[in-house]
């Protein structure tokens, strides 16, 4: 199975580091194929740019600025997510991949390209 693992700590001595690890070799040793993705690692930015807010609904132009993330997206199986959570809540690098990655068009291309693997 592909599997996009999303990994969102900033701290790569933390004990959620230590857990991704361990978890990272699991799913390789069941023989999954795993997309690794460091958010903090990768530099990924989660601000929804004034422009981007604009162009929100304006598919799929809107999917541009974060086209390679949409493309890892569809081309896996399963989601793992691995994050602390802080004040109650996801870190903001996390909840920003959502706000800019789950945008208008991209649940329909995702389906699209699920079912074409069924």
């Amino acid at each position: 199975m592909r599997v996009l693992y999303l990994y969102c700590h900033p701290l790569p001595e933390s004990f959620r580091a230590a857990i991704m690890a361990e978890i990272r070799a699991g799913l390789r040793q069941a023989g999954h194929e795993v997309d690794f993705c460091d958010l903090h690692a990768e530099s990924f930015n989660p601000v929804l740019s004034a422009e981007e807010r604009r162009g929100y609904h304006a598919v799929p132009e809107n999917h541009a600025p974060v086209e390679s993330y949409i493309r890892r997206v569809e081309r896996v199986e399963a989601l793992v997510l691995s994050f602390p959570t802080w004040s109650f809540g996801l870190p903001d690098m996390l909840k920003g991949f959502f706000d800019r990655v789950f945008i208008p068009g991209v649940p329909s291309r995702c389906r699209m390209a699920w079912q074409s693997r069924i």
